[in-house]
């Protein structure tokens, strides 16, 4: 086992105690919605607005 490996270790038991050695997911927790910037959106609008009968 590698120094940091250890360490990193001792610090996730000494802050979350015998839970805190558990493997933890990779992923991130939060995730950010994607989202439609103005000038997107307007040219999308006016798209579909044209679009229409």
């Amino acid at each position: 086992m590698s120094r940091n490996t250890f360490y990193k270790w001792l610090k996730r038991y000494e802050k979350d105690g015998l839970a805190g050695l558990y493997d933890k997911p990779k992923a991130p927790v939060n995730t950010r919605k994607p989202t439609i910037r103005n000038k997107c959106k307007e040219r999308v609008d006016k798209a579909l607005y044209n679009l229409r009968p």
